[in-house]
């Protein structure tokens, strides 16, 4: 490496590399800004882009920080950031722009400041998580990149700037749970070989600096802790073989997609992360963030930030070295050639898609509501895909309240119940990821009274292919009688009725019954009656002796829309009939979602994976004598 010779800093680890910038360091910086603007240009983003954005709109600071992001499990840095900017007038259409400024601010960080060849300096603002998963789609994975690069530069003389480098630290702790893991072990790598060769003078400070770290650390974790009524994260589990499959795919995945090429880039970089210093944090990061995904939660998205803390690690290795040997350097840049091969393509693949295709179809959906004036008529919502859909109106789509997803239980939107119960779904607009979700939904539109009057296509993109769809189906109510083909009575045994059983029943047995999950429903269109006739829920079922003995007596509830009716207690073996009544003050409708539980049912095992409930044989709605 050639020093600046202008430069007074010190040689070794405490000196930053000036250098001049070269002219090809200012067009790569234009080729890349070029490359991702073009591609946020043709961008629609999708429902977690649009969750940010509907926080920071919708909801106070106080509100964000102190309720809120217990359901988002993340701090709430970006979210906060975004609530400034649309303190601003910000527009949603311009937002997709705010993560191409931090990237090409970290890309700059990197091609000025980083001890890597021209080459490589040049090569990897290309890769895929630099040069578009956290450049173009806005999330908060977006800050991570200048956050990091920038404590990269000043790690080697933290003692000078210690509120610069413990501010930075605190900052990508507040990013997200994968920043507080990285800050963490930065932290932790910089006590373990820094502390000794810092001057007593300067210590003081950097104790500080560390003190402010764990302050925003548990503070920013307590923001962010899962409430106990989240949906989207399950209760914590841990075995050996679900965090060795965890760790494997995230590197492979991370780094080349392919098990042997990501092996290899990892193996030729040792060398010089353990030379340089680099490979005790590289370690203890991939082992804390692999844990956090086999433990908590794990997503495809979170995979770059081993990347950058792989890039960091290569960083503080090489300026720790100040003249490593030319066979070391060569062995660690064909590591990173491998990466920015695998991922150059992938960046290519990923652009070329999204300037050609619906990354997400929230906008030509959002479009078509507003031109159709379904904006203005009754609409539900159904599917958190929907969410991308919410920013282009300035208002919740579904009424009243926040615009955002409620990740709580109590949040019943996907609930058909709910749906049919509603008095606002003249249109229903609904949201999907995968084709089996689709075809459930359809099931139920088509017995429900609802025609299908327009889809989109979108589909979220990674690596080099699509990787889930984001698509959305409109439906308009049309109860007209040639359009519910629903049924009063559901025998188990009858194929053709089957659509109606939307929730809890398993296949058909013995061509006669199914088992029921703990809580199952179905829906029932409601018979005309005479004046001196009531209505009547029917379920016949049968309780099989091992369920009495592994679980006692058993007692069902049920509720029609909403309203409980009375609960049966059956407390041997054999068959039964659930009867209730319903009340003459139900208001009338053409269908009715009958959702029945159990207080107890048996969990799924090794051998059973259903949960099992009760055998039910029929369920139906019909009249009976008025006392």
């Amino acid at each position: 490496m050639t020093r600046n010779p202008t430069s007074t800093a010190a040689p070794g680890p405490a000196a930053i590399e000036i250098r001049k910038p070269e002219p090809a360091l200012w067009f790569a910086l234009l080729a890349y800004a070029g490359l991702v603007l073009s591609a946020i240009y043709h961008h629609e983003p999708w429902a977690d882009e649009a969750q940010a954005w509907l926080l920071a709109r919708d909801a106070s600071l106080w509100n964000l920080w102190t309720h809120l992001l217990h359901y988002e499990g993340s701090p709430g840095l970006w979210q906060t950031l975004l609530h400034v900017l649309i303190g601003l007038r910000v527009p949603y259409a311009t937002f997709s722009y705010v993560p191409a400024l931090f990237a090409c601010a970290g890309t700059w960080v990197l091609l000025r400041y980083s001890p890597f060849p021209l080459a490589v300096r040049l090569l990897l603002p290309f890769t895929f998580f630099l040069g578009y998963q956290y450049a173009v789609v806005a999330r908060s994975y977006s800050l991570l990149p200048p956050l990091l690069f920038l404590t990269a530069m000043l790690y080697g003389r933290a003692e000078r700037h210690p509120a610069a480098f413990g501010g930075l630290l605190c900052l990508m702790a507040t990013v997200s749970a994968h920043g507080m893991i990285v800050a963490g072990c930065v932290a932790a790598s910089f006590g373990i070989f820094r502390w000794r060769t810092i001057p007593n003078a300067s210590r003081r400070n950097i104790l500080w600096a560390a003190a402010a770290l764990i302050v925003v650390v548990c503070l920013a974790g307590l923001a962010a802790i899962p409430a106990k009524d989240v949906t989207f994260v399950t209760r914590p589990k841990l075995s050996v073989a679900n965090w060795y499959f965890v760790t494997a795919f995230t590197l492979q995945e991370a780094f080349t997609g392919q098990g042997v090429f990501t092996f290899a880039a990892i193996i030729l970089s040792v060398p010089l992360m353990w030379r340089g210093r680099g490979l005790l944090f590289f370690a203890l990061c991939t082992a804390a963030l692999c844990t956090f995904g086999a433990v908590v939660y794990a997503a495809v998205w979170h995979q770059g930030v081993l990347v950058l803390a792989w890039l960091f690690a290569l960083w503080i290795s090489a300026a720790h070295l100040d003249r490593p040997s030319p066979r070391l350097t060569a062995i660690a840049w064909s590591a990173v050639a491998i990466v920015v091969g695998f991922q150059g393509y992938w960046t290519y693949k990923s652009i070329v898609y999204d300037w050609g295709h619906s990354y997400s179809a929230g906008a030509a959906a959002a479009k078509f509501i507003r031109e159709a004036g379904i904006d203005k008529s009754g609409v539900y919502l159904t599917g958190y895909a929907t969410t991308a859909i919410q920013p282009y109106f300035p208002k919740n789509l579904t009424g009243n309240g926040p615009a955002y997803w409620d990740w709580s239980k109590r949040n019943r939107l996907n609930d058909p119940t709910a749906l049919i119960a509603s008095r606002r779904r003249d249109y229903v607009v609904a949201g999907y990821k995968l084709p089996a979700d689709r075809g459930r939904l359809i099931s139920l539109m088509s017995v429900t009274g609802y025609d299908l009057i327009r889809s989109f296509e979108g589909n979220l993109f990674w690596h080099a292919k699509r990787y889930e769809a984001e698509s959305f189906d409109i439906y308009r109510y049309n109860p007209h009688p040639g359009n519910l083909p629903a049924s009063s009575s559901i025998p188990m045994n009858d194929p053709a009725v089957e659509k109606q059983l939307i929730a809890g029943f398993y296949g058909i047995e013995a061509s006669s019954w199914r088992w029921t999950a703990k809580r199952f429903s179905a829906v029932l269109r409601m018979p005309t009656t005479e004046r001196s006739r009531d209505l009547a829920i029917r379920l016949s079922l049968f309780i099989p002796e091992i369920q009495i003995q592994r679980l006692g007596p058993m007692t069902l509830h049920a509720e029609i829309s909403g309203r409980k009716l009375p609960g049966q207690t059956f407390s041997h073996a054999g068959p039964y009939k659930y009867i209730a009544q319903l009340s003459d003050s139900d208001p009338p409708r053409a269908l009715e979602c009958i959702d029945f539980s159990l207080d107890k049912a048996t969990p799924p095992t090794a051998v059973e994976a259903r949960e099992l409930g009760v055998v039910v044989t029929a369920v139906e709605i019909e009249p009976v004598p008025r006392r």
